[in-house]
């Protein structure tokens, strides 16, 4: 019995969005095992919160802006927060030019 020839069934957009972020994580679990530590012993560095500030004095020499307004504060929004694994938030309407600085203490590479 011969099938007569028909078009593929259309594949959900829901599915291919999940195809295209897959393979997107592989791709970058892949770059990452390729990728050389910058550190001097080649192991990566661990997040130090010390190397930077958070709160209003902070402005202006650690961080360009910080949020402060009903959802976030300089005290709990700062690139201080963001190296102990939060977020760092930058003032309302303020998305670009936007800066930190970390102070590792010593000349070390970083990527």
């Amino acid at each position: 019995a011969e099938v007569p020839d028909r078009p593929p069934e259309p594949v959900p957009a829901e599915t291919l969005a999940q195809i295209e972020l897959d393979e997107g994580v592989r791709l970058i679990k892949a770059r990452r095992a390729k990728a050389k530590p910058p550190g001097p012993d080649g192991t990566w560095l661990t997040t130090d919160p010390a190397w930077s500030r958070s709160g209003a004095s902070a402005i202006g020499k650690w961080v360009s802006s910080i949020i402060d307004d009903e959802f976030g504060n300089p005290d709990n929004s700062g690139p201080k927060q963001l190296l102990e694994g939060g977020i760092w938030t930058s003032r309302r309407g303020r998305r670009t030019n936007q800066w930190l600085v970390l102070d590792l203490g010593k000349e070390t590479p970083v990527s």
